[in-house]
């Protein structure tokens, strides 16, 4: 009977172990080549460079959320959000996110990230 239940333990953590390094593949992935929410962060990224062009402000820089990282953030200009879109309709998985904000040097940038659509309707 022990020698069962060991390996059901090891059996759940192996499972843990791999569900969790699936979901966090997806955390340094590029939004813009996501099969379905791509053409969203294509366009919010679009949008910020104009808008800081328009603002006479660099380029904006795209940083990649890592687990830890300290963001210096001044003023959120936006967020990304498939909610009413038909692409999260249903969707409960991780999608790509990404936060548009100026720094404490007036520096604009484009935060991506992963979450979880709040519209998700599969939910059991």
């Amino acid at each position: 009977m022990h020698l069962e239940i060991c390996k059901m333990n090891n059996l759940a953590s192996l499972s843990l172990a791999l569900c969790f390094a699936f979901v966090t593949s997806f955390a340094s992935a590029d939004g813009r080549n996501d099969p379905v929410y791509g053409e969203m962060i294509r366009a919010n990224e679009k949008s910020m460079e104009k808008y800081a062009q328009s603002k006479g402000k660099g380029q904006p820089e795209v940083i990649h959320y890592q687990y830890g990282f300290k963001a210096d953030i001044a003023k959120v200009l936006g967020t990304t959000s498939a909610k009413g879109s038909r692409l999260a309709f249903g969707n409960c998985g991780v999608m790509p996110a990404q936060m548009n904000y100026e720094d404490s040097n007036g520096n604009i940038k484009i935060l991506e990230y992963v979450m979880l659509p709040n519209n998700c309707t599969n939910a059991h």
